[in-house]
């Protein structure tokens, strides 16, 4: 027996969703990743960095206070539609995100 049944376990929104697609350059400085959007159903981020990107719902982002790390080369799909913005910082300059926001119509 699986320990997930997808079938079992789809949601379905009813409607349609479109994707933004986005690239934002690694910083040492907290940055928006993506808006606040109520209509959000998900977000995935890659790191295509060679530095550790740190992720949180507050810009008061931090390598010391985050929701979660995403080392490099690393993929991050929220677990939950999260409506609010999402902010990132990295510990050097080098590379970027790669953003994928999921937005129902």
């Amino acid at each position: 027996m699986p320990l997930f049944d997808v079938e079992a376990n789809a949601t379905n929104h009813g409607s349609k969703a479109s994707v933004t697609r986005i690239s934002k350059p690694a910083s040492i400085t907290p940055v928006a990743l993506v808006a606040a959007n109520n209509k959000r159903i998900g977000t995935t981020v890659v790191n295509r960095s060679t530095a550790t990107l740190y992720l949180d719902v507050a810009q008061q982002v931090s390598p010391e206070d985050f929701l979660v790390e995403i080392p490099p080369g690393a993929y991050y799909e929220m677990p939950f539609s999260i409506v609010g913005g999402l902010w990132g910082i990295w510990t050097s300059t080098t590379g970027k995100a790669l953003i994928r926001d999921f937005i129902e119509l």
